[in-house]
């Protein structure tokens, strides 16, 4: 390698982790399966060797990789792929191949396949009338090698040569032949491209924040790591031009070949039917790994847009070039559904067999009524994955002359059915070998393609779950960390007491057994809440649970409802292993209360993580829409009007069963309904806090766009003084509110600036701003509503862990540090697409972006936060949001100052906090409200768990809103609440 004067010699070639988002999985050399890749046009033509990547791809997925980033998965499953050489110059260049040396074999019929040895790839076969299986004799892997040119404008060249790791052998000894074989899956062939990354400022940015793997360049104790993270630093001191002299190359491997696997004369995938095995009823093969076979049908399925088209085009060829892969000409892919009458679902009665055999079973309807009789079934939670290379189960109905069906499922097949590949390797994992079982899917039970009979099965879902008989949550298959996690997590739920569950739940506390109270608590049996200690698992425990958590089950917003309504036998599988619901969750529980003390071996990615698995213990006690709307936030669905349908089984209240799942309905239209009826009958505004005003009307959330925010749910702004307080249609909503406070400095960040580094980086500029340049001056009020701002006023943040952050804090400002570092960056969670800013009235707010000096902070009756307007014509605005204000979080706008030494402070879970004073005495009620009386029609009345309501009895009605902060009361005793109408 020729070196760059510009940079030093020792950071001429430096190989990295890169940051996985940003490698587009699935489709290396421009294809998936048999369809094209729209984002690469040239190979919708004929098959080329040659492929392309395209950093472009950065801007135009940059939402969803911002999402997608803050769940990494775990570096050990990335591969040669996720491969990239960083060199301190750059170009462009050519695509090279290497492939191994391959020799000509012939065993049976007349199938040849011959390949040559170069920088191209190619294949012919010739077939006759029959297929043979296919052998190729020993080999190995071969170097490769990659030679790279770009002449510069100057006299200067550069020069790149990387060679693997030493030749591996990928044979082994066939048993049945004794011959050496090449193993199939092993990778044969590498093709690589470059690109570069034009030498400027942003290019220098977007290697370190989005290229590079963020958490390996933050953590890694690799040298390589420590040099690029000290680059970064260096590169970031330096202004005017330094800072373009960094050329970028990055070299990808866009494709890899694998050894395919024997076409064998007859396949186990067209195994007949264990009852008919004279019958000519098969499955079709599964060809998915048959690499020379996909080669020679690809062309002929190129015009196919489904499965059916598919099954149409191929079945002349197959029958042509293929005949011994079937038993008859006819292809029969399609199971034919039969209708469901009233109150009837489908069950799955899974076959019994033994690994690797096809799948079968019989679909049978059976009345669903509780209370009456339910046929007993075990309901399957898991996500549907990649549905573009399914699986085949082979299913039949039952005979219709027979009642009990179940027992009398006949055994014709009556069609295959496609399901994806997790279901199927789930069914292999759950079916016994002698006997059937039966199961509930719904990607099998349910007709997906009928939608009058999805909406009606989506409907009677919340009961499908409750009444199982058992719920399995399939996670997918083990890999090589899930043994370990599962060992750990077992571990932390031994030492869980788990005789009164649900009451020390209720009660924020856990019991654990005597015997390994030491275990978790570090010897302080007195004290329950001392979380000091840390738990006594390696980084490689730590890593393998973070990978069980981050997969993608627990990011699917349907398992919610599936797990929430699910009995206590529910179970989580992970390939073998399993494990009871309940002992999970305790073992997160006890991981999430030990967050403090887990700082050093964690990151905040993998604390969202957990805080993600632990919403399931919040959702199953916080029902109301809106809650559940704001902690579901990050889950993913596939059909965006399930992030209303998908909730409706938990949602509390009457509104529910007003709401008719129709999956032809607009998708905003779905979404607006069920927010206005909700909110009606729940007689808040707690929808306002999902507004970002990028949907019309702007007091509407758009629940598109709620994946990418963090909602602010903490906050008693006034939320109980707005009973009938305002009104509200499709078009506008009038409402009161008072006005506190304008919004007059924009102290960052912008628009497009939402890396971790930049977000830091405000963080320290808004500390250096609002509290001062010098540490030792701070004033604690001021830290605490620094504190109050980003943590929106969490009531679990009190002076303790202030001070703790106050400490923390100092140390990066006393250093001048431009970043944040491990410990304060949970700081930023709720930065993310939002804006600090500074006030009139000299707080600084966490709000939404795009404020400008000027928009007016309002208090609304009946809402928990305040909000950011921006008055559109006199007595009309648009809503641009919520914001955090410190002053403005706990009804100060309409009761004043808390009385000195008063705060919130929550005891339970769920439900609303409490008021306590400097004793530690506590109350329901607000101490403010202690010298205001209580209008004579109404009466304070007390439920059994000790909450407080309202009873007024000439209406012979209750509510939970205080009538001392109605409207007029307020307007009564002075305070100024305005009408606002809201576009």
């Amino acid at each position: 390698m020729r070196p760059n004067p510009d940079i030093p010699k020792d950071r001429n070639l430096v190989s990295f982790e890169i940051n996985h988002t940003y490698t587009k999985q699935g489709c290396l050399d421009g294809r998936r399966n048999l369809t094209n890749d729209p984002d690469y046009p040239v190979t919708s033509s004929a098959p080329k060797d040659a492929s392309y990547y395209k950093p472009g791809e950065f801007d135009r997925h940059s939402l969803l990789l911002y999402s997608k980033g803050e769940s990494l998965p775990q570096r050990t499953h990335r591969n040669i792929c996720n491969s990239y050489v960083w060199t301190a110059d750059g170009g462009t260049f050519r695509e090279t191949n290497s492939t191994l040396d391959m020799v000509q074999s012939e065993v049976g019929g007349n199938l040849n396949a011959k390949i040559s040895v170069g920088a191209s790839f190619d294949m012919e076969l010739a077939f006759g009338n029959s297929l043979g299986t296919v052998d190729v004799d020993a080999m190995y892997s071969a170097h490769f090698n990659f030679n790279m040119t770009k002449e510069k404008t100057s006299d200067e060249g550069f020069e790149l040569d990387a060679q693997p790791p030493p030749p591996v052998d990928i044979r082994y000894k066939d048993p049945k032949t004794g011959k050496y074989v090449k193993r199939p899956g092993a990778v044969d062939v590498f093709r690589w491209i470059s690109f570069w990354l034009e030498p400027s400022v942003e290019a220098t940015d977007t290697l370190s924040e989005q290229v590079i793997d963020p958490i390996w360049l933050e953590e890694s104790p690799e040298s390589n790591a420590q040099l690029l993270h000290s680059l970064r630093e260096a590169l970031a001191k330096e202004t005017g031009n330094a800072r373009t002299k960094a050329w970028r190359v990055l070299h990808r491997c866009t494709f890899v070949s694998r050894v395919p696997e024997k076409v064998e004369q007859r396949p186990a995938a067209l195994a007949n039917v264990q009852d008919e095995k004279k019958s000519t009823s098969t499955l079709l093969a599964d060809v998915a790994c048959n690499w020379l076979l996909t080669q020679k049908l690809e062309p002929f399925a190129r015009g196919a847009e489904s499965k059916a088209q598919l099954a149409t085009v191929l079945k002349p060829h197959v029958t042509k070039l293929f005949p011994s892969l079937i038993t008859q000409t006819r292809l029969d892919f399609n199971f034919k559904y039969t209708a469901l009458r009233d109150k009837e679902i489908r069950v799955l009665v899974l076959d019994s067999g033994n690994e690797g055999d096809a799948l079968f079973g019989a679909l049978v309807p059976v009345k669903h009524v509780p209370g009456e009789h339910i046929t007993r079934y075990e309901a399957m939670s898991y996500t549907w994955g990649d549905q573009s290379n399914p699986d085949y189960i082979a299913l039949r109905h039952p005979k219709p002359d027979k009642s009990c069906v179940l027992e009398n499922c006949g055994n014709k097949s009556s069609g295959s059915l496609p399901i994806g590949r997790n279901l199927a390797l789930a069914l292999r994992q759950l079916r016994h070998e002698t006997n059937s079982r039966t199961l509930w899917a719904d990607s099998i039970c349910i007709n997906q393609r009928d939608l009058d009979e999805r909406a009606a099965q989506v409907q009677r879902m919340r009961h499908i779950y409750k009444y199982a008989q058992r719920v399995i949550a399939w996670l997918g298959p083990a890999d090589q960390h899930s043994p370990m996690a599962m060992g750990m997590l077992q571990e932390l739920a031994d030492c869980v007491d788990f005789a009164n569950e649900e009451e020390d739940m209720m009660n924020n506390r856990m019991s654990f057994k005597r015997d390994r109270m030491d275990f978790i608590m570090n010897g302080h049996t007195d004290d329950i809440h001392d979380w000091s200690k840390p738990l006594p698992f390696s980084g490689q425990q730590w890593q393998a649970v973070t990978c069980l958590i981050s997969r993608t089950w627990f990011r699917r917003l349907w398992v919610r409802q599936e797990i929430l309504l699910a009995g206590k036998d529910t179970i989580l599988l992970v390939g073998g292993d399993s494990m009871p619901w309940l002992h999970f969750t305790s073992a997160i529980e006890i991981i999430a209360q030990k967050r403090e003390a887990l700082a050093d071996k964690v990151n905040i990615h993998t604390m969202i993580e957990f805080s993600n698995v632990r919403s399931f213990s919040f959702l199953r006690h916080l029902r109301d829409f809106f809650t559940l709307v704001a902690l579901t936030h990050a889950c993913e669905v596939t059909e965006p009007r399930d992030r209303v349908f998908a909730l409706l089984g938990l949602a509390e209240g009457g509104f529910t069963s007003e709401i008719v799942v129709d999956y032809r309905k607009d998708v905003k239209d779905v979404h607006r309904d069920a927010l206005v009826r909700a909110s009606t009958y729940h007689e808040n505004l707690k929808l306002l806090s999902l507004c970002d005003s990028a949907s019309e009307p702007t007091w509407i959330p758009d629940l598109d766009r709620i994946q990418h925010l963090r909602p602010m749910i903490s906050g008693r702004a006034a939320l109980f003084s707005a009973e009938k307080a305002y009104t509200l249609n499709k078009e506008q909503l009038v409402l009161q509110g008072v006005r506190c406070d304008y919004i007059t400095e924009l102290i960052g960040p912008r628009d497009g600036q939402d890396s971790q580094a930049q977000l830091g980086a405000t963080v320290l500029e808004a500390a250096r701003r609002f509290l001062g340049h010098d540490a030792e001056t701070w004033d604690f009020q001021k830290v605490q509503q620094f504190s109050h701002m980003l943590h929106v006023h969490d009531f679990f943040i009190h002076p303790p862990h202030i001070n703790k952050t106050q400490e923390q804090l100092a140390e990066r400002i006393n250093t001048h540090s431009e970043t944040l570092g491990a410990q304060l960056t949970y700081l930023t969670y709720f930065m993310h697409h939002r804006s600090i800013y500074l006030t009139k009235m000299g707080y600084i707010v966490l709000g939404p972006r795009n404020c400008q000096p000027g928009d007016p902070v309002v208090v609304f009756l009946g809402c928990h936060l305040p909000m950011v307007l921006r008055s559109i014509e006199d007595g009309e605005y648009n809503l641009r949001g919520p914001c955090a204000h410190p002053a403005l979080l706990n009804s100060e706008a309409i009761l004043g100052e808390m009385p000195k030494g008063w705060r919130l402070r929550y005891v339970k879970r769920v439900g609303e906090p409490l008021f306590e004073n400097p004793e530690g005495e506590r109350q329901h009620i607000d101490p403010r409200l202690d010298n205001i009386p209580v209008p004579e029609e109404w009466e304070l009345r007390w439920r059994n768990d000790g909450t407080p309501f309202w009873y007024i009895a000439k209406e012979d009605r209750w509510t939970d809103f205080d009538p001392r902060l109605s409207l007029d009361s307020l307007r009564k005793r002075g305070v100024r609440v305005d009408d606002y109408i809201l576009r």
